[in-house]
Formats: C-alpha cells, sequence, structure tokens
C-alpha cells in the first residue's frame, strides 16, 4: 500500500531560508521508502530523520540535492550498495547506526564528498574493504564501535591507542 507523505505521522518544520526537516513513522511505521511521496519537498528538505522505522534498504527515487543530514538509525537495513548514497551530495552527516548492516560496498560512500560525519556503530559489521572511506576527504568523525570488526595484521584498519 502506498501513502503519500501527508498520510504518514510527519513532523515537518520549515528552518534556515525556508527549508524543511522531516520526522517520519513516530507511530506509524515506515517499511519501504515509496511509501513516501518526496517529489514536491525533495528541492526544500535540508534534514531527514527516518530514525527507528521498519526500512531494510534506502533508495531515494528523487533526487535530494539539499539534505545534509539523513538519520536512518533503529531500522532493519543489512546492506549498504553502491547506489544508496548516491543522490545525496550534499549530506554532511549520516546515521545509519542500530541497523543489520553486515556488509558495505566499496563504493558505498563515493559521492559524499562533503561527509563529516558517518555513524555505523551497533551494527553487524565484521569486515571493511580498503578504499570504503577514500572519498571521504572532509570526515571529521567516525563512529564503528559495537561492531563485530576482524582487525588483524592483514586488515587495512589500524587501531590508534
Amino acid at each position: 500500500m502506498s501513502s503519500a507523505l501527508t498520510n504518514v505521522n510527519v513532523n515537518a518544520q520549515k528552518g534556515l531560508a525556508d527549508f524543511l526537516k522531516i520526522k517520519c513513522g513516530d507511530t506509524e511505521k515506515i517499511t519501504e521508502l515509496e511509501e513516501l511521496d518526496l517529489l514536491n519537498i525533495a528541492s526544500e528538505m535540508i534534514q531527514f530523520n527516518l530514525s527507528n522505522n521498519l526500512l531494510t534498504t534506502f533508495i531515494p527515487k528523487v533526487k535530494l540535492i539539499v539534505l545534509q543530514k539523513l538519520d536512518l538509525s533503529r531500522n532493519h537495513i543489512k546492506y549498504l550498495s553502491k547506489d544508496q548514497f548516491y543522490e545525496l551530495p550534499n549530506l554532511r552527516r549520516l546515521d545509519i547506526s542500530q541497523n543489520l548492516i553486515s556488509q558495505i560496498d566499496v563504493l558505498t560512500f563515493n559521492n559524499l564528498k562533503k561527509l563529516e560525519r558517518l555513524k555505523l556503530n551497533q551494527n553487524q559489521i565484521s569486515f571493511i574493504l580498503e578504499g570504503t572511506f577514500d572519498s571521504l576527504t572532509d570526515l571529521k568523525k567516525l563512529e564503528i564501535s559495537n561492531n563485530p570488526l576482524i582487525c588483524d595484521r592483514r586488515s587495512h584498519l589500524s587501531i590508534s591507542r
């Protein structure tokens, strides 16, 4: 069943320069992004909070050009594909913590050149491919705690103490 954005529990606030901050799914859980009609607000949305829903993936059908903050925490996402965040070139903060993520494609974050904060903590990530974070030149904070990461001498991940 598909419903328009206004039919789902949405908290929309006008912010700086009349841009939108959207929160969806407090009481009625969203299972698919297609349940939301984003076409009319995509060019105005700077924050999109989809936390605490039942999403298994995030592939928007519209470009979210001005989006700066995306919260997908506490969902059921298992895999991050190379196309999931491609249409979000101005994203600065991404929270995908507390999901079921076990695999991340090496090109997942390829178009997120402005990303400053990335939360991947409390997932099922055991291995991160070399080059996964190479395009994140503005990254200031990466949270990957509480994952079953395997770090040995062969791993490209170095742990500083």
